[in-house]
């Protein structure tokens, strides 16, 4: 109840203020005041010599001899939108200004329905500087002209109009910011009974998207009519822009007007700065020139401009126009629009460019090579168990990181080493292999550093012709990814392959293998140039062999076996073109290579009372007597020109070794490691680990724990046991990089 003793007293005050009619004071005539007569109120005593602020919203109506509004001094800001008359019928004003004083300014607005009205002259100034923006359509204003005169427009008839009397001074005519102009059209007699003395020379001006004149009207002197009018479109920017450098020299001409323009007639023109000599005429309505009805104009020329060259555009007058139909002026000068096109790059000058076409040789080579060794590791293998019946085997287990396809015939690899019986003389022995070689070859000056990361898997299939010889064929997925240079271009490449192989023991101990093999590449190529990116795809075909000649010695359990292998390898890369800015077209390659190798391999066992350790190595040194191979190519834009890089071999000669031990016990434990490093004359080396653990326990369960990988390692545990025929299987496997990727996995399977 207290509260609402408050409350009732102050709704019952603010229903009474809110329904008063409050109203401002009319002047009192005396000086100073600041004036604020509202609408609806209606004055009769003048405004004399005010303080800074006079609005009139109501009426003033005064009978006096000098002006209803009245000054002598100060400068003041007048907003009339009421009417403000003197109804004296002597000389009297309804705003009189007699500072005398140019010293005053005083700022007058008279909008809406605003009017001064006077029966001499409804504003007379004497000598202030007046800034006059003006609604009213008879307003008659004698004396020394305002030095700022704008024309408010708030309607297609309702502007102001002034005319003059006696008029000294000079005016500077504009359109006030508060108009409303929508159309194009004229206002008639805006300025009257004034002589182009008295009016600024700046007589042209832009509102919004409209052009304006203030000119004379027709049969005047001293009549100015307000003439709106559409501008007619220009050129707002261009590519290339006016004094580019390093356009292209297939690049399309774009022009972006100010406004929508439809195409006309006439010619646009490229020419040579050089002599002036035209290169292309252009019909605007031809369909190298698109665009009609935008504000972007696409011109595409018919020809290839030349590279280091200057050129310069001419458009006709009567080109464009707008939806007035006023034409854009067109460009005439030689200046306007010129641009200078890039000198093309001898492409055998780029090091990444020259660093990608040695790393597509050193892939395809790799990837041939790679296949003759994992093969010839086959065969020595047969070599050196051919008494032993149970030849299956699985020589690493490797996790391919993100790759599905590798991973499943591993997986499969496994599943079959499992299963694997041990074969007569007539069925077949399965075995598998995984490998990951990083390679890098260095920055030699004239092309890029490349690193190539390959991971493979290759399963096999051999069998027993008789007592010695052995018959056998492989299958190999590899993939490989490539980094060149620093700027992100790069190269991922799959390659599929199959390859025949035959060990034949001779007399002697001397011993005879071979293969040969055939495969698929594809390649991805990614080239980054500057802010440009360049893709795209070739493919290749490759045949590959390998014979090896050699002799066993053995020295009790020491074995030395000297061996001269000779590997052979021939690819076709197709041709291909990229697909970017200043793309390159490829013509097809052949890469030819040749490796003669000499070496000698040596085993060792020592026997103990349930175990034995068996150490081996070999080195081995090879000559790359390859071909060089000539990559030709030119730019897609130019044709005409071919640039061929010879492309030699990165190291003529090779030492390659490997150390490693394999340990065994007769309780089913086999322990192999070993590392291997391939060393080249140039900048040019692989290095490769392999760490295999095995074991198979009395209750028939298998252990085994690898560590292999080149560059990036990667560790695996497996255990697998078969239950009343379903083999169980646990595997983890762990990466040593930066990455650490890991994953474990639990498997429950049964062959049927």
């Amino acid at each position: 109840m207290s509260t609402l003793r408050y409350l009732i007293p102050l709704l019952i005050l603010f229903v009474f203020f809110y329904n008063s009619d409050v109203k401002a004071a009319c002047p009192s005539g005396a000086d100073g005041q600041t004036v604020n007569i509202l609408s609806g109120d209606n004055c009769t005593s003048r405004i004399s010599n005010p303080g800074s602020s006079v609005t009139v919203a109501g009426n003033l109506t005064v009978n006096s001899g000098d002006g209803a509004i009245y000054y002598n001094f100060n400068s003041n800001t007048v907003n009339i939108t009421g009417t403000v008359t003197n109804t004296n019928t002597g000389t009297s004003h309804g705003i009189h200004d007699v500072t005398g004083s140019t010293g005053f300014t005083q700022t007058v607005t008279i909008s809406g329905n605003g009017s001064v009205n006077g029966t001499a002259a409804d504003y007379y100034n004497q000598g202030s500087t007046v800034n006059l923006t003006n609604n009213q359509s008879d307003l008659t204003f004698k004396g020394l002209v305002p030095s700022s005169y704008k024309i408010l427009i708030e309607g297609t008839t309702d502007f102001g109009k002034t005319t003059f009397v006696s008029p000294t001074g000079t005016l500077t005519f504009d359109i006030a910011t508060a108009s409303s102009i929508s159309s194009t059209g004229t206002y008639s007699a805006v300025l009257d009974d004034i002589p182009s003395s008295n009016i600024s020379s700046t007589r042209t001006g832009t509102f919004g998207s409209y052009n304006w004149t203030l000119q004379l009207a027709s049969g005047f002197s001293d009549r100015w009519d307000l003439v709106i009018s559409d501008p007619p479109p220009t050129l707002s920017s261009s590519t290339p822009a006016d004094n580019a450098t390093s356009v292209s020299e297939s690049a399309n001409i774009v022009l972006n007007f100010s406004e929508s323009v439809d195409v006309e007639s006439g010619n646009i023109t490229i020419k040579k700065t050089s002599d002036d000599s035209t290169v292309e005429t252009i019909d605007v309505t031809s369909a190298q020139v698109t665009g009609t009805g935008t504000s972007q104009i696409t011109v595409n020329p018919s020809v290839t401009l030349d590279s280091s060259t200057e050129y310069y555009v001419l458009i006709d007058a009567t080109a464009f126009d707008d939806s007035s139909s006023n034409s854009y002026a067109g460009i005439s000068s030689t200046t306007a629009l010129s641009f200078t096109v890039v000198d093309m790059q001898d492409p055998t000058t780029n090091k990444d460019i020259v660093g990608s076409i040695d790393s597509q040789s050193n892939i395809s080579k790799n990837y041939a090579q790679q296949s003759i060794n994992v093969v010839s590791g086959r065969l020595k293998y047969l070599r050196e168990n051919v008494s032993n019946s149970n030849l299956s085997s699985k020589n690493i287990q490797l996790d391919f990181f993100g790759n599905t396809m590798l991973n499943s015939l591993s997986e499969a690899i496994q599943v079959a080493n499992k299963s694997s019986k041990v074969p007569t003389d007539k069925e077949w022995s399965s075995w598998s292999e995984g490998l990951i070689v990083l390679s890098k070859t260095g920055d030699n000056g004239n092309a890029s550093s490349f690193e190539v990361d390959t991971q493979s898997v290759a399963v096999g299939f051999d069998k027993k012709l008789n007592e010695k010889d052995s018959i056998g064929y492989a299958i190999q997925f590899a993939q490989s990814d490539s980094e060149i240079g620093s700027s992100g271009s790069s190269i991922d490449s799959e390659n599929l392959n199959i390859s025949f192989y035959r060990s034949n023991p001779l007399d002697n101990d001397n011993f005879i293998e071979g293969l040969i093999g055939f495969g698929l590449l594809e390649n991805d190529l990614v080239r980054k140039s500057g802010s440009n990116t360049l893709t795209g795809s070739r493919n290749g075909a490759q045949v590959f062999g390998s014979i090896n000649f050699g002799k066993k010695i053995d020295k009790g359990d020491l074995s030395l076996t000297p061996v001269a292998r000779l590997d052979l390898a021939y690819t076709e890369l197709s041709a291909y073109s990229e697909t970017g800015t200043d793309a390159l077209s490829y013509s097809k390659q052949t890469i030819e290579s040749g490796l003669a190798s000499i070496g000698l391999e040596a085993n060792d066992i020592i026997k103990f009372n349930n175990s034995s350790l068996k150490p081996f190595g070999s080195v081995e040194y090879s000559l790359d007597f390859s071909n060089s191979s000539d990559a030709k190519m030119n730019y897609t834009s130019d044709t005409s020109t071919t640039y061929t890089y010879k492309q030699g071999i990165n190291s003529n000669h090779f030492i390659s070794s490997e150390i490693g031990f394999e340990y065994m016990t007769s309780d089913n434990l086999n322990i192999i490691a070993s590392y291997m490093r391939n060393q080249g004359n140039e900048s040019q080396h692989s290095d490769q680990v392999k760490l295999q653990v095995n074991y198979r326990s009395k209750k028939e369960t298998d252990y085994a724990m690898t560590l292999g990988g080149s560059g990036d390692l990667s560790t695996g545990f497996d255990i697998s046991k078969n239950l009343n025929g379903f083999d169980l299987n646990f595997n983890a496997n762990q990466s040593l990089n930066e990455s650490s990727n890991r994953a474990a996995e639990v498997s429950l399977s049964r062959k049927f």
